[in-house]
């Protein structure tokens, strides 16, 4: 799918471009480098999506699908986050182009793996003046 496509489908209607995604699982939707900003994405299915480059700042994420999707260098900055899955999600490069504003609700019920919270911590510890010690263990 084409960035317009996608983006055409995503405005008129999340529920319908869901039915989509779920009629036809081959296709990719590419949104790299698209504007969201303020967009409701609530709900979405972005499973593998291209979001490298894409702005969703201040857009409403809450409880989409982002697994596998690609968030490389996208800007989330403001964007609510409250029960997203990103699972096997590429989240690397917010500390180049890309920003993301963490609160403590942001990320409720949000499920990361390992390599992604490692990839977090990273970007945190490019901070000149602190050191974040962590160790990740299952519980």
């Amino acid at each position: 799918m084409t960035n317009n496509e996608t983006l055409a489908m995503l405005e008129r209607d999340v529920t319908q471009f869901n039915k989509f995604r779920h009629d036809n699982p081959a296709a990719v939707p590419d949104l790299s480098g698209v504007d969201l900003s303020g967009a409701n994405l609530a709900q979405a299915d972005l499973n593998r999506a291209n979001l490298a480059g894409a702005n969703l700042g201040n857009a409403n994420l809450e409880k989409a699908d982002l697994r596998g999707a690609d968030l490389t260098s996208a800007t989330l900055h403001r964007a609510r986050l409250q029960g997203v899955d990103l699972q096997d999600a590429k989240v690397g490069g917010f500390e180049s182009e890309g920003r993301i504003c963490i609160h403590s609700s942001s990320f409720q019920g949000v499920r990361w793996d390992k390599a992604q919270l490692e990839e977090m911590l990273r970007i945190m510890n490019l901070n000149e003046r602190w050191l974040i010690k962590y160790e990740i263990a299952p519980k």
